[in-house]
């Protein structure tokens, strides 16, 4: 008989044999095993997120400073604040930059959250060379370097206005 012939049905009943029930208690332990490496992980580990605002706090950053170092958005302070948002490379870079971040510390942050600058992309690539070239510049002077090597410069987000015309 070959197996293509057999039928196999599921069963939405549990079957308390004894086979059943050991494998049943076996992958109950595994999951109270994985949990509990897993709080231990979380005791230790950190984000990238986390790790700016720890850099923030150092710092001694609030909102308005937030905004004029790294020329984003308030609401970005407050999620790097809740320490859950994972954002994308343009603005940790723009962290980064106002935190004054060697490349050396940045990279470490990112990697925190499988994140890295790729070589191959022309604006990573210019990210990493104008943080290397020129460490502790402001996010103006960081933007014009990314302008003159005709890469987008990483800008504030502008809200729109919400005034009716007449």
């Amino acid at each position: 008989m070959l197996r293509a012939d057999r039928k196999y049905e599921s069963k939405p009943v549990f079957d308390a044999n004894t086979q059943n029930i050991d494998e049943y208690n076996r992958a109950k332990e595994t999951l109270m095993k994985f949990e509990e490496q897993f709080s231990r992980y979380q005791l230790v580990a950190e984000t990238t997120t986390q790790r700016m605002r720890k850099y923030m706090e150092n710092a001694h950053w609030n909102v308005t400073v937030f905004q004029e170092k790294t020329l984003l958005d308030a609401n970005d302070y407050y999620r790097v604040q809740k320490g859950e948002h994972k954002f994308k490379l343009p603005s940790y870079t723009a962290m980064a930059v106002g935190l004054g971040l060697t490349l050396d510390e940045t990279q470490t942050a990112l990697r925190l959250s499988a994140l890295d600058f790729d070589k191959n992309k022309r604006d990573e690539n210019a990210y990493m060379f104008v943080m290397s070239v020129f460490p502790g510049c402001t996010m103006q002077e960081f933007n014009i370097h990314l302008e003159e090597l005709g890469v987008p410069p990483i800008v504030r987000r502008e809200k729109k206005s919400r005034t009716k015309q007449t």
